[in-house]
């Protein structure tokens, strides 16, 4: 038999076993755990209203890695509800998380925790960007694509003192 006490679950995979638990019939446990696993498996479901703030941004697909995700969180750059996090802060369902990836800052509502990361379809469902944040971004964006440097390659390589010169339009010296 296999026992699941966290859950209240049992699974009997011999005859020999009379007594299910807490008086439910072998049937019944056996498909709730079978949807219970599934659910889990494929990140439908969590039992826990919280999660780490790092494991949150992995699964949302903010960042690539979950160390990345925790990175960012140590150098201040994750903002919940207006104060500095730690990787292990547990976000819940309605906090407002400011991320900053430079030159870009997202604000986003979480809507829902995920057991595991979800398809990129799927993890937008778990937080809302506000419309603030969408219309800066898209500013912003916009500005670094005008100020983009055309280079005329016609002539070859650019020497160093052509890059140097290049370097100091770019950053505006």
């Amino acid at each position: 038999a296999h026992n699941f006490p966290r859950h209240g679950l049992a699974i009997w995979g011999s005859s020999n076993a009379c007594e299910p638990a807490l008086g439910v019939t072998r049937a019944i446990i056996t498909d709730s755990f079978r949807a219970f696993a599934s659910m889990a498996f494929f990140g439908e479901t969590n039992m826990a209203e919280q999660q780490r703030i790092d494991k949150w941004l992995w699964c949302a697909r903010f960042f690539k890695t979950r160390s990345l995700a925790a990175d960012s969180v140590k150098n201040g750059r994750v903002i919940i509800n207006g104060q500095r996090a730690k990787p292990s802060r547990n976000v819940n369902p309605s906090d407002v998380i400011e991320i900053e990836k430079p030159p870009f800052t997202q604000t986003v509502t979480v809507l829902a925790i995920a057991n595991q990361r979800l398809a990129a379809a799927k993890a937008s469902e778990l937080y809302d960007e506000s419309a603030e944040s969408i219309s800066q971004r898209e500013e912003l964006a916009a500005k670094i694509k005008a100020s983009r440097v055309v280079e005329d390659r016609r002539f070859g390589k650019l020497n160093k003192k052509e890059r140097r010169d290049r370097e100091k339009l770019k950053r505006g010296w």
